[in-house]
């Protein structure tokens, strides 16, 4: 490490290219190794290139832009038996250090700013955003999970499931017995998630192919587990310089969430809060000033100075006299038609204002169908804006029951024999 920190300070435009084993240790699957391009990183002034092989245009790409900035080091992914690596198989591990973590792509651009956004990058690695590639078990062509894990269940790519390439490793993989039980067999992802106590009653598994070509489950060593969450630890160390599923950026989010939604609680509160309170002050005003009509009739003996709001065309009028006097027979017709009215039922719908106490429960029912008159009174506006169901609704919800339904103007309404039943009663 330290002749790489001593060409890296020394000021000179220096191009170091760096082979470097996706494996973690000798036997491929030891804790720790040493990472020359993070120690290039943290020389702060060189451009760092972590590529490979199997992705000629990223290692082309770095390569122009690091000759541009001056000292640059790449470090190249290399099979370390390159015998082995020849042809197809050699591509494929190359490819699988990718996917699992083990040899993630990326680049700390000096070129490109001052900040660590405008330096590193890690979007070219499969799913960046998730700590290990996945996809649907049972989705698309692939071997479907055994041990009854369900459809559509995930299946991850980590760091085990590539060790499973390195002969070497071999000895960390044990077929499962027969009866042991399914509960204490885990994916080896779930099983990094796990809590300490729960990890210790847990086996970490891979699925593998066998020589038919059949699915099997295989126990990961602990040996093996660990180097796999080390590898997932850098990962996320990694992501997390480079801006993706920053916790930092994470919290303030979730933070400016909680604060919004606080806000907006308080906000219906309030307007909950004030609506309430004219609701208040609307039937206070409107009880007190019915009493003071009523009173002023009782005393004057005249009802026509109570302050009766005009009703509308269709309702029928109460006639009042100017002043006290012996009212005129009714004809015959006349007297007929208000003994239909009082035992019969109203045509026409019609609220009774001067009993209104502005509850507003009517205009919850329907806002068109009901208003306020000028003494925040109810009234009916049009009996064409809203449904017979409208009606006998707000006359059952009315304290005053001063709403009268009247008949029904629209036969082909439904429900209108049980909606007519309910409504007599307030149209007696």
């Amino acid at each position: 490490m330290l002749p790489l920190l001593r060409l890296l300070f020394s000021g000179r435009p220096i191009q170091i290219v760096v082979s470097a084993s996706p494996a973690r240790g000798p036997s491929g699957v030891g804790s720790g190794r040493f990472e020359p391009a993070l120690v290039g990183v943290g020389g702060r002034h060189a451009f760092v290139h972590q590529t490979t092989a199997a992705r000629p245009d990223h290692l082309v790409r770095g390569a122009l832009r690091g000759i541009e900035a001056g000292c640059a080091v790449y470090v190249v992914a290399a099979d370390p038996d390159e015998e082995r690596s020849r042809g197809a198989a050699g591509w494929l591990r190359a490819g699988a250090a990718i996917e699992s973590r083990a040899h993630p792509l990326f680049t700390y651009d000096v070129l490109a700013g001052p900040s660590w956004a405008d330096r590193m990058h890690v979007d070219s690695n499969p799913q960046p955003d998730q700590d290990w590639p996945s996809q649907y078990a049972g989705a698309g062509p692939g071997p479907s999970l055994p041990g009854g894990r369900p459809p559509g269940a995930h299946r991850c790519f980590t760091f085990a499931d590539f060790a499973l390439l390195d002969p070497a490793a071999a000895s960390h993989f044990a077929r499962v017995p027969d009866g042991l039980p399914d509960e204490s067999l885990v994916p080896v992802a779930e099983y990094l998630t796990s809590d300490q106590g729960e990890s210790k009653r847990r086996l970490p598994t891979v699925v593998a192919l066998d020589s038919s070509g059949a699915s099997v489950r295989l126990v990961v060593s602990r040996a093996l587990a660990r180097a796999t969450r080390e590898c997932l630890d850098d990962w996320r160390s990694l992501r997390e310089l480079g801006g993706v599923r920053n916790p930092y950026v994470e919290r303030v989010a979730a933070t400016l969430r909680d604060e919004a939604g606080r806000a907006a609680s308080e906000r219906v509160a309030a307007l909950v809060r004030e609506h309430e309170a004219e609701l208040a002050r609307i039937r206070e005003e409107s009880v007190a000033e019915a009493m003071d009509s009523l009173a002023a009739a009782l005393v004057s003996g005249d009802p026509g100075v109570l302050s009766l709001a005009a009703p509308p065309a269709h309702r029928p009028r109460l006639a009042v006299s100017a002043a006290p006097q012996a009212a005129a027979a009714p004809a015959p017709a006349e007297q007929a038609t208000k003994v239909e009215q009082t035992s019969g039922g109203f045509e026409d719908p019609f609220v009774d204002s001067e009993l209104c106490t502005s509850c507003g429960d009517c205009l919850v029912v329907n806002g068109v169908l009901f208003a306020y008159n000028g003494n925040k009174q109810a009234y009916i506006t049009d009996p064409a804006s809203g449904t017979y169901q409208d009606l006998v609704f707000a006359a059952e919800k009315c304290p005053a029951k001063c709403i009268h339904p009247g008949k029904p103007r629209n036969p082909g309404e439904p429900g209108l024999d049980a909606l007519a039943k309910r409504a007599e009663p307030f149209n007696r």
